[in-house]
């Protein structure tokens, strides 16, 4: 008669502890490779709004205003620039100012704002509008739906990889083409150092035209593709409700993520480098930001007169200069088939 052999209760166990050890590294390279797709998918998707951005800029002379965010795909209005909460002095109605929201308002649960910037033109305090990428707006603009599937691929673009929304920020004035003027970006972007990103002093900061904005894997101040918030902005405040217990080193009302600076509706953006693993802590920022002006290079400036920029360039190149064709000449536009002159 043969007898059969198990294994023991202690050699079962021993095995089990041998694979969960050899599994630790494969779940944490497979975390990061997770999040190194989705962090590139979501700077592949700002890069793409930006191009339409440029392109609607190009078609229009100004930038769309933003979307609702908290809209849902089934909603006739979702990704739909919503001008009608702007409030532009002089601005065709009703498209524009039917629904002016006072200044550092917003709709309801923050999913469009009007505020305040730090920057004065002429005298009077420039407004920002905060909302959701106008994805609609721009791509039935450029012509690039033809059916359904067109419009549900192409709307993607505007969540981040976590599939979020994107937020968008612009000075409202440059969302009209009768105020539109390529100086007057109200956006501000400090580091987190609180130093001014375009290196000038503080009290002169850079100004950009709009910026672009995922909230990161935590998704704190986001929106879903369904509208719904993620979660709360004030969850990175000491002692709010979904925030760290406050203590006597960090008091009620102090920031507990560096990300918080980016949902707390306000035109100044924070960019800093990524530090994903500090939750809860002062140091935490997963976020990514994108931010747009014109500024001079190598190849054009623009004219001062009486010391302040004006919206005409000249070239400062040493040799030729070509648009379109190899120069000849200081400057040398090419003409190409079936254009006029």
């Amino acid at each position: 008669m043969q007898s059969s052999k198990g294994f023991t209760l202690i050699e079962i166990a021993i095995v089990t502890i041998v694979v969960g050890l050899l599994s630790i590294p494969m779940f944490h390279a497979y975390n990061t490779y997770l999040l190194d797709k989705r962090m590139q998918e979501t700077r592949d998707h700002i890069s793409e709004v930006q191009n339409l951005m440029a392109n609607f800029l190009i078609a229009h002379k100004r930038y769309p205003c933003p979307a609702d965010a908290s809209l849902a795909p089934t909603d006739p209005n979702y990704g739909v620039e919503r001008c009608e909460f702007t409030g532009i002095v002089g601005a065709p109605a009703p498209y524009y100012g039917s629904a002016t929201l006072a200044i550092n308002t917003c709709t309801i649960n923050t999913a469009l704002c009007r505020v305040q910037s730090t920057r004065s033109i002429s005298g009077t305090m420039q407004p920002v509008m905060i909302g959701a990428v106008p994805i609609k707006t721009m791509i039935f603009d450029v012509d690039l739906v033809e059916d359904q599937n067109d419009l549900d691929n192409s709307q993607d673009i505007s969540l981040d990889g976590w599939g979020n929304k994107l937020r968008y920020a612009i000075n409202e004035n440059m969302t009209w083409e009768g105020t539109y003027s390529m100086l007057d970006g109200a956006i501000n972007v400090i580091t987190e150092s609180n130093r001014d990103i375009g290196g000038r002093p503080m009290a002169d900061p850079t100004y950009f035209h709009y910026a672009l904005l995922s909230h990161g894997p935590d998704g704190v101040g986001a929106y879903t593709e369904q509208g719904e918030r993620v979660d709360l902005c004030t969850s990175g405040i000491y002692g709010e409700p979904g925030g760290p217990p406050a203590d006597d080193d960090n008091p009620p009302g102090t920031t507990a993520m560096k990300d918080v600076l980016n949902c707390d509706m306000n035109a100044t953006f924070l960019s800093s480098l990524n530090n994903l693993n500090a939750i809860n802590s002062a140091n935490h920022y997963d976020d990514v930001l994108t931010f747009t002006t014109s500024e001079s290079n190598a190849l054009w400036e623009y004219l001062m007169v009486g010391g302040a920029k004006t919206e005409h360039i000249r070239n400062i190149n040493q040799g030729f200069v070509g648009i379109s064709t190899d120069p000849t000449t200081e400057l040398d536009v090419g003409v190409s088939e079936g254009s006029t002159d």
